[in-house]
């Protein structure tokens, strides 16, 4: 299998990530899969796609809300003329249905999902190679049977030459906002600004690398600790570099590796508490905090999951709906030093975060043998 995009999710909801396979097909033997994790480090294959595709990406998102992962696909095309991307919606008991198609056929690098107005689904940004990246927003209601995606911004430039996209709020503001990463161009970066006086949503560029690299990858990440999103960029010709985020859409470029890539992902491998690089071909970056001081005494972290077992989409937790009286939810505590964490209290709000209630315990502390 020629196999070029790769997505973890729980499309089953048995509580461990199964695997969805983009794969460039010329035969079935190619078509795109999807195998199902067993829980004990095996796979076995679960659904196969009905048709050929030249897939270089693909994206779980719950976006019809309907409790479990369903999953976009997108196409580069076989020769020069593109291919359209389509949605599988999951049926249940590894069956997938194809229910959207895009209505153009662009050659598609990348998809990524992420709720940028805020109306609580997921909406869809598409990395496009020979055409302008877009944006598709989710009218989808509870119900529908096919996706309601609606072409609300295509990049103004035109073409960019795009590797891929990614949604992160490197500002700070409460939004996601949108990088590409451009082969032989510069990455640019468009902000979130909303909606303007005649309702149009607007995403303004506000940044864009100095030096047109031939980008293959991006990962949003607070590398640093200090509180705002740094952006990695993997390359095929220069090595890795962290765009070091400095606040009112300034990043200073660091160069951290000379390893030539064709993928990145950050998470933290050696447990310290904070992330380190993974790169392909086979390559971790351990963080050493290299250039921020350490205080004497570091703060504890709190890292809490959802209070459900579906996957979430792109850092976006999928929305679910918990009725019962007792609600569990998951959290680690790390301290840098090892000293014991005494004392946790919790809150919760029913109202987006106007009014916040205490979170007590079901059955006397919640922070015991910490």
């Amino acid at each position: 299998m020629r196999t070029r995009g790769i997505a973890l999710g729980d499309y089953d909801g048995d509580g461990d990530l199964d695997l969805a396979l983009g794969n460039s097909s010329l035969t079935s033997d190619d078509y795109n899969r999807i195998y199902s994790n067993n829980g004990s480090g095996a796979f076995s294959l679960a659904w196969t796609a009905p048709i050929t595709a030249d897939t270089y990406s693909v994206a779980w998102a719950d976006y019809d809300r309907d409790g479990d992962l369903d999953l976009a696909v997108g196409n580069l095309g076989l020769g020069s003329g593109g291919q359209a991307n389509q949605i599988y919606r999951n049926d249940g008991s590894n069956t997938f249905v194809a229910v959207w198609t895009s209505p153009d056929s662009n050659q598609t690098r990348s998809l990524a999902w992420a709720d940028f107005d805020s109306d609580g689904d997921l909406d869809l940004a598409v990395g496009n190679y020979d055409a302008p990246n877009q944006i598709y927003r989710n009218d989808t209601q509870p119900g529908d049977l096919a996706p309601n995606l609606t072409l609300i911004w295509e990049a103004p430039g035109g073409a960019e030459s795009t590797y891929e996209v990614a949604w992160g709020d490197c500002d700070g503001d409460g939004d996601p906002d949108l990088v590409s990463g451009n082969y032989d161009r510069p990455n640019l970066l468009y902000r979130n600004d909303g909606t303007s006086d005649n309702g149009e949503w607007r995403f303004s560029l506000s940044w864009m690398t100095n030096v047109a690299r031939k980008t293959t990858s991006l990962a949003w990440s607070d590398y640093d600790s200090d509180g705002d999103l740094d952006l990695t960029e993997g390359t095929f010709d220069e090595g890795i570099h962290i765009y070091v985020n400095q606040g009112n859409d300034s990043f200073d470029d660091l160069p951290i590796s000379s390893l030539n890539t064709n993928d990145i992902a950050w998470g933290d491998a050696d447990g310290d508490g904070d992330l380190d690089l993974s790169a392909v071909p086979g390559l971790i970056l351990e963080n050493t905090h290299l250039g921020r001081e350490q205080m004497p005494d570091n703060p504890p972290s709190l890292n809490i999951a959802p209070p459900h077992g579906i996957a979430n989409a792109n850092f976006y937790a999928s929305p679910v709906i918990v009725d019962s009286p007792v609600i569990s939810i998951p959290f680690s505590v790390f301290d840098p030093e090892g000293q014991p964490v005494g004392h946790i209290e919790g809150s919760y709000s029913l109202d987006g975060g106007g009014q916040w209630h205490p979170a007590l315990a079901a059955s006397g502390s919640a922070t015991t043998n910490l």
